[in-house]
């Protein structure tokens, strides 16, 4: 499941439980928010570098 689904899903429950159905869970409110992973940038060795421009 990607991260935006699992974030548009924790606020969904947010919203559901605190405005439609007025029940406070203190839990969720201690619900982390997933977060991206960091990428590695892409490096090139030199011969890979050198090939690309020949």
């Amino acid at each position: 499941m990607s991260v935006s689904t699992q974030n548009q899903a924790l606020s969904a429950l947010r919203f559901l439980y605190r405005e439609v159905l007025k029940v406070d869970l203190p839990w969720l409110d201690n619900v982390m928010r997933a977060k991206r992973p960091q990428r590695l940038p892409v490096v090139l060795t030199p011969a890979e570098h050198a090939r690309r421009w020949l």
